[in-house]
C-alpha cells in the first residue's frame, strides 16, 4: 500500500516542488525502508535540484534492488548527462533500450 508520505511526495514532484517533496519521500523511506518507489523518487528530486552526487548515490543503491530496470538505467543516464559524462549516459540509454526495445521512443 502506498503511504501518504509517498503519495504527497509524488504530488509535489508533479508540481515541480522538489525540495518540499524530499521531506515527504524521506519520511516514506523511514515508514517503509524496503519501499523502492520513495527511494527512486528521491533520486528524481535530487536530479532535478542538480544535486548529482545525492542522485547518483540513490540510483546506485537502487541498482542492487532493481537490477536491469530500464527506468532506473534511464535515470542514471540523466544523472550522467547532468555530470557531463555523455559517453556513460549514452551507454546507459543503450542498455535501457536493449532491455525494453519495444518502447525505445520512451527513452
Amino acid at each position: 500500500m502506498e503511504s501518504s508520505n509517498l503519495h504527497r511526495g509524488i504530488q509535489l514532484i508533479q508540481l515541480g516542488r522538489y525540495t518540499d517533496a524530499i521531506t515527504y519521500l524521506q519520511n516514506a523511506v523511514a515508514d517503509d525502508p524496503t519501499g523502492l518507489d520513495a527511494k527512486y523518487n528521491l533520486a528524481v528530486c535530487y536530479l532535478n535540484l542538480d544535486d548529482f552526487k545525492k542522485a547518483s548515490q540513490m540510483a546506485n543503491n537502487l541498482m542492487s534492488e532493481m537490477p536491469n530496470n530500464p527506468d532506473l538505467l534511464f535515470l542514471r543516464a540523466q544523472i550522467a548527462q547532468g555530470r557531463n559524462t555523455f559517453d556513460q549516459a549514452m551507454e546507459l540509454v543503450t542498455e535501457a533500450i536493449s532491455l525494453y526495445p519495444l518502447n525505445a521512443d520512451y527513452f
